[in-house]
């Protein structure tokens, strides 16, 4: 039987690996053998959305999907609740798909009934082409997108259109946090720009991810991420505004350089990151080495009789 927690239980666990300088770590996962580890391994908590679950079939993460994007989430939810103890799992909500209050509640409850702890707002349209993501973060040399990420790409581009012309954009995402933290749900908000995160802090998210592009790194990793000290401007301008908004607001980041535990001195030492949010940073490059690695072993075995 999973321990069930609290808003104030997460956020008293997270103080107490802040005051003892000990890093948050922020894990997703796409399957339950991955989150089985990622808990046995320290995490403090796992993050469960779509992309992560593309990464366990071997595709980039922007990579299309159909569907809706929460019921993935929903399907992903069992076997996760089945094999973890107490680490607190975050689903990954697609605002887009929710026009309503009412309908983002009922979502929101959804969650919380199949045995999750929080909500972060992902799928994002937050990176998508808004002119000051282009001027911090160079979006449109950021990478070279093969005919897959385009294809998901331009999916996500859609969604944002979409909800733009609906009158609703990044703005509803923030609406989505507010929402959650208003029934004392725990809450984690990916955030582009500096605006981006006032916006989340203000609408009361426990933790801000700052966004720095995508990870580089592994077989589908970004091509071209930005330098550590790129990476960290874009990163201390984000939480500039966290700051603004909610000065006790956790900051963590992601993405771009940061790719691996060798990463982390440049992190801390660029940023007053106070932890970081891997996603192929944990499910994929380390899985692409072990089992690499394991069957040349297997392979270049001679047979001596």
């Amino acid at each position: 039987m999973r321990t069930t927690l609290s808003r104030k239980q997460i956020l008293e666990r997270l103080a107490q690996q802040v005051e003892q300088k000990s890093p948050i770590v922020v894990a997703t996962a796409g399957n339950g053998l991955m989150a089985k580890l990622i808990e046995l391994g320290g995490a403090d908590i796992i993050l469960t959305y779509h992309t992560a679950q593309l990464r366990m079939k071997g595709l980039p993460s922007v990579a299309p999907v159909e569907g809706s994007f929460n019921e993935i989430v929903e399907e992903m939810a069992a076997e996760q609740v089945y094999v973890t103890d107490s680490i607190p799992l975050v689903a990954g909500i697609n605002a887009h798909e929710l026009p309503t209050d009412e309908q983002i509640i009922n979502q929101i409850d959804r969650y919380v009934s199949l045995g999750f702890n929080g909500i972060a707002n992902f799928p994002t349209i937050g990176f998508l082409d808004r002119d000051d993501v282009l001027v911090k973060q160079d979006v449109g040399e950021r990478r070279k997108f093969d005919a897959l990420n385009d294809a998901g790409l331009n999916q996500l581009a859609e969604i944002g259109r979409e909800s733009i012309a609906k009158g609703m954009g990044f703005n509803h995402e923030v609406r989505c946090i507010e929402l959650a933290h208003k029934k004392g749900i725990f809450t984690c908000a990916y955030c582009f720009t500096a605006d981006d995160a006032e916006k989340m802090a203000l609408a009361g998210a426990d933790m801000i991810v700052a966004h720095c592009g995508g990870t580089s790194g592994g077989l589908t990793g970004t091509k071209g991420a930005k330098s550590y000290t790129g990476a960290a401007e874009v990163i201390n301008w984000i939480y500039d505004g966290a700051r603004k908004g909610n000065p006790d607001a956790l900051l963590l980041g992601h993405g771009g350089p940061f790719s691996g535990p060798e990463d982390m001195d440049e992190l801390y030492r660029l940023t007053p990151s106070v932890g970081f949010v891997s996603g192929s940073s944990v499910e994929r490059i380390p899985v692409e080495r072990a089992v690499i690695g394991v069957v040349k072993e297997f392979k270049n075995y001679q047979i001596n009789r």
